[in-house]
């Protein structure tokens, strides 16, 4: 990896492993994928001012380098004009350096205009970047590993491993990606118990994030990027952390001597929800980090597990089980401020790993109503219901591709999970097969758990540890 690679803002280097030197002296903070840093490589040479349009006429500082403007996601009044190869612009994404309109940001051609200006271009520029891939967990390596599969690759068996944790009984769990799909943050018990780890989403690092005596799980990347939530047990309960991975410092966010577990993120990265067991039973509560004020949201009249901001943050969805220890959980949505409870899915079966679409208008979830498993969608215009996947095999674990077009899931299939796409709409349609579903992996390996949107994945921890106790 050359020295002289571009930096951009957030990680100052996902801690001395994901960021380098912008030029010398000059420190960055935005995690940058390392496959691009070789490639997009930051000058020292003069270059000629000019309008920035890289025609090779000395406008955009040369034949073969071209100016642009990278406004840093979180913070865009500090705009930084960066001089890359021309082919490393791109406007498909595809470029050498993966620079184009949008991309790392707010990335345009030309010299940066001043802070104001270049704020309001990354308002329109630098929303979450939408990743034509998914990422999952499979043990063909001989551990769980996580990978990541390409959408388009169709049922190509997909070879980068993203976390590659390596020994006997080793797990990299739980993954959950960065806003602009650049790195991966994983629970993984490589250490002997579980640590946190975040790394590039091209896989070609991993960077140890926590360090403590206890398990820490369930990490998810706040929208903004700034930091990670996590649930650890590291004082002999599970509290709510969140650490900062240009530094690696830790905030803790709940203390109260009772279980406090599953952080998620508001969508302006303002609030964290968390269900706890501090009433005797597992309630939902909203942690305001200006203040840390916490706030419970359920009722009392459930164990409420797994809450989850809608893509707006104007409602949640959650499950909920009976007090009197019933297995069986239903999916409800409410109102960010708790009000208005109204279940989503049938009562007689058991729900679970829902998943909100993108454009918060449908929520995906699985339930063993029809038989061992299946995948349902409840479309909250007209809460209306339908059964995605029919019920010849057990389906699991939803997640939507970002476009919200198509659902990717689990399906059991010559007795080995696979992963499996099919659209989720419209609403009346039949169940599918899985015959009539693109399959998107299919070799040897056990394929499961996917997460592309939301951007946390809940099958392999998060359902599992949170019944209602």
């Amino acid at each position: 990896m050359k020295t002289k690679s571009v930096l951009l803002y957030v990680f100052a280097s996902l801690v001395m492993g994901l960021a380098l030197m912008l030029s010398a002296g000059e420190a960055a903070s935005h995690p940058v994928s390392p496959g691009s840093q070789a490639l997009a490589q930051a000058t020292t040479a003069p270059t000629t001012p000019g309008n920035g349009n890289g025609n090779g006429n000395g406008n955009g500082g040369g034949g073969d380098k071209i100016t642009i403007c990278h406004i840093p996601p979180g913070n865009t009044g500090n705009p930084q004009t960066i001089t890359i190869s021309r082919s490393a612009w791109k406007v498909d994404g595809k470029g050498e350096g993966g620079h184009g309109p949008g991309l790392h940001g707010g990335d345009y051609e030309g010299p940066c205009r001043t802070g104001t200006e270049a704020a309001s271009a990354a308002g329109t520029m630098s929303a979450q970047t939408c990743s034509g891939w998914v990422l999952y967990h499979s043990d063909r390596t001989g551990n769980l590993n996580i990978f990541r599969l390409d959408l388009a690759s169709g049922a190509a068996v997909d070879t980068l491993n993203v976390s590659k944790g390596k020994g006997s009984g080793v797990q990299d769990i739980s993954p959950a990606h960065s806003s602009d799909g650049a790195f991966v943050a994983f629970s993984s018990n490589r250490d002997g118990h579980g640590e946190i780890y975040a790394g590039a989403a091209d896989g070609s690092l991993q960077e140890r994030m926590t360090n403590s005596k206890g398990d820490n799980v369930a990490p998810m990347f706040s929208p903004d990027d700034k930091s990670i939530a996590f649930e650890s047990t590291r004082n002999g309960n599970r509290d709510i952390y969140m650490i900062d991975p240009s530094n690696k410092q830790e905030t803790q966010l709940t203390d109260d001597k009772a279980d406090d577990g599953n952080p998620y993120w508001s969508p302006d990265s303002a609030k964290i929800l968390f269900q706890s067991h501090r009433d005797g039973f597992w309630q939902i509560y909203e942690l305001t980090l200006n203040g840390k004020a916490v706030k419970r949201l359920s009722d009392g009249n459930s164990n409420d597990v797994n809450p989850q901001y809608s893509p707006d943050g104007k409602q949640i969805v959650f499950r909920s089980y009976p007090k009197t220890g019933s297995p069986t959980a239903v999916i409800y949505v409410m109102n960010a401020d708790g009000s208005n409870r109204v279940a989503v899915s049938d009562s007689k079966g058991d729900a679970l790993n829902p998943a909100w679409s993108p454009d918060n208008k449908l929520i995906a979830y699985q339930s063993n109503l029809k038989g061992a498993g299946d995948i349902f969608v409840y479309q909250l215009s007209d809460k209306a219901t339908r059964q995605v996947t029919d019920s010849s095999t057990r389906s699991s674990a939803p997640t939507w591709t970002c476009d919200g077009s198509a659902l990717v899931y689990t399906a059991v299939v010559t007795g080995r999970p696979q992963l499996f796409q099919t659209a989720a709409l419209p609403i009346d349609a039949k169940p599918v097969k899985p015959s009539d579903a693109t399959q998107l992996t299919s070799d040897n390996a056990t394929n499961q758990n996917p997460e592309n949107s939301p951007a946390v994945e809940d099958a392999s921890y998060r359902s599992q540890h949170s019944g209602a106790q």
